[in-house]
This record gives structure tokens, C-alpha cells and sequence, in this order.
């Protein structure tokens, strides 16, 4: 229970975060409002190519095989 409230609370900070980075780039206006998406939308792409790598190729992570 303690560990779904707390990505609860660390998703609504993470959120609150970048909804209040837009509202001062919305203030300045469309052409930073857009890149502020576009680096956003950046920032994801490589955080998940990072991560499809890492799992798919380093060999971190291994298979759970339950006992028979």
C-alpha cells in the first residue's frame, strides 16, 4: 500500500512540475510553448530508446525461473 501511494505522490509532483514549467512558457508564448513539448517529447524518446537497450542488451536484467 505504502509503495502505490508513493508513486501516486511522486507522479503528481513530477506532473505538477512540468504543468507549471508550461504555464510560464505559455505566458511567453507559442514558439515556447512548442519547444517546451518538443524537448519534453525528446526527453522521452531517449529516456526510452536508454532503457530498451539497457534491458534488451546489457544482460542486467534476467528471467525469473519459479521452482518446478
Amino acid at each position: 500500500m505504502f509503495q502505490v501511494f508513493s508513486w501516486v505522490i511522486v507522479t503528481g509532483l513530477i506532473t505538477y512540475v512540468k504543468v507549471s514549467i508550461a504555464s510560464v512558457f505559455r505566458l511567453e508564448g507559442g514558439r515556447a510553448l512548442f519547444w517546451c513539448g518538443a524537448v519534453q517529447q525528446i526527453g522521452s524518446a531517449v529516456g526510452a530508446l536508454m532503457f530498451f537497450f539497457i534491458i534488451n542488451y546489457a544482460y542486467i536484467f534476467t528471467s525469473y525461473y519459479p521452482c518446478v
